[in-house]
């Protein structure tokens, strides 16, 4: 191989690096909604829609354990 060829081969994997790394970066920084414990905003409502989470936010779910992230539902409810 020439000298440009292992140029290119760089520069395509420092590419292909930094387009893996940037998404992941930004999802990182962000808080997760599902362990959030105030309401969602009236944007998140309106975006809910299109990820199937649409409707208005009453309050935490207190049958949902943020600590072990996991859901304990209630065994009677009525």
């Amino acid at each position: 191989m020439t000298s440009g060829k292992y140029l290119t081969a760089a520069c395509a994997l420092a590419f292909g690096t930094v387009m893996f790394l940037v998404p992941l970066a930004f999802t990182m920084r962000q808080s997760s909604l599902y362990n959030s414990a105030k309401g969602l905003s009236g944007s998140q409502v309106q975006r809910g829609q299109f990820m199937n989470t649409g409707s208005k936010d009453v309050g935490p779910d207190p049958d949902w354990d943020r600590t072990t992230r996991t859901y304990r539902p209630k065994s009677s409810r009525d």
